[in-house]
């Protein structure tokens, strides 16, 4: 208990809800005298400092402020996708430090591997006090064991011991995680989804994954692995998917039947970033309405299993222009079951394209936050 109320005072300071002792008094239901003590165990082990005083004339003086220390540990984060992977180096309030992302369709897993380790050997130079390594990844993904087991469009890759590997190479702690439930783990702690208890994130690329938050937890099954929406099937009648289901979501959702069909409309080969500022065309905006269309018949299914206050897109997701989130927000709330005072708001991620590797880093500050490594 007494770790995880130190995490506790680590994680609101880190994430700015909180910047004194009254506030965190106030925030935990703690006495001042509890949160003092608190402080001071974390000032000593290099997590936090106060910051200097500030004098008001008209209000008095403030009370010290607090903030992560630049002693504190840095995380690194690694995100593993089909066509590409990324890494940062983070402070505990989540500031990158550094960025690398390497861009290669990966022919097996020994090349896979070695762009990870040169990812993580990069954040690693020069850098002191790392505390550990969170991965996102692509799944199916077993989150408890850390092995990516056979992705899709994979070019055959199929059961990597990330997590194994990592702490072996690294003598350092590594948490694994899917890449959307990573993406939403961002969202809670430090993005659009703060203040939401439940969240639905649906990240669209060259799958369609979603992450689950409920009651301000990560959703986590015991089998260890993560919630896949896009393979919920809008028609039982359609196209077979690789998954052996029909009319899969992901089967018209996916970052590359879209990208197909817009530049087959527009006679363009622009990336999906692109065609998405170009709404306004009417080829772009008649693909966008039947995207909203499909996606909104997938996710009133969810939405009436979940019951989530917030659908945050990410990914790709990220780009779609204001008009298609409101229209997918309006459909949403129009169609689903229950409870039609409540509206579900349907927003952008925070941290656009960066917002899964960001919630990789994630992975790894919740076990400071949760007090497991203090």
């Amino acid at each position: 208990m007494k770790r995880k109320n130190r995490g506790t005072v680590l994680k609101l300071i880190a994430t700015g809800r909180c910047s004194s002792r009254i506030e965190l008094s106030k925030a935990m239901g703690v006495t001042k005298t509890a949160i003092s003590k608190m402080v001071t165990e974390l000032m000593e082990s290099g997590f936090l400092i106060e910051t200097r005083k500030q004098e008001n004339a008209e209000l008095g003086r403030n009370p010290i402020g607090l903030n992560i220390a630049e002693t504190a540990p840095l995380v690194i984060g690694v995100l593993i996708m089909r066509d590409y992977c990324e890494a940062v180096l983070c402070n505990m309030k989540l500031e990158i430090l550094q960025h690398k992302k390497v861009y290669q369709n990966w022919t097996d897993k020994e090349e896979l591997l070695e762009t990870v380790y040169s990812l993580v050997d990069q954040m690693l130079y020069g850098a002191e006090n790392v505390g550990g390594i969170g991965v996102a990844s692509i799944g199916p993904l077993d989150v408890i064991e850390g092995v990516i087991e056979a992705p899709p469009y994979f070019n055959g890759i199929h059961d990597v011991p990330v997590m194994q590997l990592l702490k072996e190479r690294y003598g350092l702690p590594v948490v694994c995680d899917n890449d959307n439930q990573s993406a939403a783990l961002a969202e809670k702690m430090f993005g659009n989804g703060r203040d939401s208890k439940d969240i639905l994130l649906i990240g669209l690329a060259n799958g369609v994954g979603c992450g689950i938050i409920v009651d301000n937890e990560t959703y986590q099954s015991s089998s260890g692995y993560t919630p896949e929406i896009g393979h919920l099937s809008i028609d039982y009648q359609g196209e077979r998917c690789v998954c052996g289901n029909k009319g899969c979501l992901e089967l018209y959702l996916n970052s590359a039947t879209v990208l197909k069909r817009m530049r087959e409309a527009t006679g363009k080969f622009y990336d999906y970033k692109t065609f998405c500022q170009l709404w306004e065309q009417p080829e772009i905006s008649a693909i966008f309405e039947d995207l909203v269309e499909k996606l909104a018949a997938g996710l009133v299914s969810a939405v009436n299993i979940l019951n989530p206050e917030l659908i945050i897109l990410g990914h790709n997701g990220a780009w779609w222009p204001e008009k298609y989130l409101q229209m997918l927000e309006d459909e949403i709330n129009s169609r689903k079951f229950s409870n039609k005072q409540t509206k579900i708001r349907v927003v952008p991620a925070f941290y656009s394209e960066t917002t899964a590797v960001m919630g990789a880093v994630c992975n790894m500050l919740t076990k400071y936050f949760q007090g497991e490594m203090l």
